[in-house]
């Protein structure tokens, strides 16, 4: 029972890490109330799609790079980010659904569930002289997969240019006894 609560809080761990870095970058995640067909957070994109990410957190103290998904389902805008929470400094994968899908192990359990696994300290079998992840490093910290056509809050490239072009429009808000109220406080 202990283990699977701390199996919760460190997949928590890892979703709110994943938040908290697009929001840095001016992006907008969306939660859903439930986690249905593995979807962790939602991105709007400007073009009116929206992009599916599973995030997967690998805690502990084992500093492995190894993610396992059940009944994957490739699709256009879908992503699988690992968050490996034991590296120093702490690693994230965002790997796209089909490409997930491509280096991925395959096998199933007993009531026919697929799982799919991915080790990126080790070699596939197609290639046995590169680990997967020399062989998908270009999506180690490949943030710009989902911030690109991202819909955002803030300009990314400069938060002061925002913050000075914003303040008359509050201001703007408010009327003049309401701002006397203000400056009494």
């Amino acid at each position: 029972m202990q283990g699977q609560r701390l199996s919760k809080q460190t997949g928590k761990l890892g979703e709110l890490l994943v938040c908290s870095e697009l929001l840095r970058r001016g992006v907008v995640p969306y939660i859903p109330l439930e986690d249905l067909e593995g979807v962790d957070i939602v991105i709007r994109r400007s073009d009116g799609t929206c992009a599916d990410l599973q995030i997967k957190t690998i805690g502990g103290d084992k500093p492995n790079r190894w993610l396992q998904v059940w009944n994957l389902k490739p699709r256009p805008n879908s992503f699988i980010v690992g968050v490996m929470l034991p590296q120093d400094p702490v690693e994230v994968w965002i790997i796209p659904s089909a490409e997930f899908e491509r280096y991925a192990t395959r096998s199933a359990d007993k009531k026919g569930i697929v799982i799919y696994d991915l080790d990126l300290d080790t070699a596939p079998r197609s290639d046995p002289g590169r680990k997967r992840r020399e062989i998908l490093s270009q999506y180690k910290d490949a943030w710009h997969l989902l911030t690109q056509g991202a819909c955002t809050f803030l300009p990314s490239v400069d938060n002061a240019a925002w913050l000075r072009a914003s303040e008359p429009a509050f201001a703007a808000d408010w009327s003049s006894q309401e701002d006397e109220k203000y400056d009494e406080l």
